[in-house]
């Protein structure tokens, strides 16, 4: 009566191939160690741009510090003789003839006109330091009282957070021409 055909599609009609126990448990265990190894070069590549973005950041604001010193040192006012006129010099600080002075208060380099107005150019600063340079090169004690009317040249150095940035400045004067007798 059984044919032979007929068992085997019996055997075989209750059946479905799909995935053991073991193997579905191989393959969640392995996207586990997967998903950990990515996740940890995830975290490592944000903090590595969050480190870059900082520093670029600090760099940015140095370098706008740095122009606008830039900037007084080569339009400082003459003295009588026709040299930039510096009143007095130290290694964080410079004073000119007009009471503008550029120092560096506590972590913070500032701009000071007198006694009234004083406005950070930068805070949290790790180095401001300013190196005075006669003509022919040699560094001059910041401290001696010819330093300022020997300097001719002044080394800045302006660092943040491991971003340094340092520029050599040569003062050009700025002459108030008058016309008339």
């Amino acid at each position: 009566m059984f044919t032979d055909n007929t068992i085997r599609h019996n055997s075989h009609q209750g059946r479905c191939r799909g995935f053991t126990l073991i193997e579905t448990a191989s393959v969640i265990f392995i996207l586990a160690i997967l998903g950990t190894f990515t996740s940890e070069l995830l975290v490592q590549a944000a903090d590595a741009f969050a480190d870059a973005d900082l520093k670029d950041q600090n760099r940015q604001q140095l370098n706008q510090t740095l122009d606008r010193i830039v900037y007084e040192f080569t339009n400082m006012p003459a003295n009588a003789s026709f040299t930039p006129d510096i009143s007095s010099t130290q290694a964080h600080a410079i004073t000119f003839g007009n009471n503008v002075t550029i120092m560096l208060s506590g972590t913070s380099v500032v701009y000071s006109t007198g006694v009234s107005l004083t406005s950070p150019l930068i805070q949290s600063v790790d180095v401001f330091e300013l190196v005075y340079l006669d003509d022919k090169g040699d560094t001059l004690n910041p401290a001696d009282t010819n330093t300022p009317s020997k300097t001719r040249r002044i080394a800045i150095r302006l660092s943040k957070n491991q971003v340094e940035l340092r520029a050599m400045v040569t003062p050009r004067v700025s002459f108030a021409w008058r016309y008339g007798p």
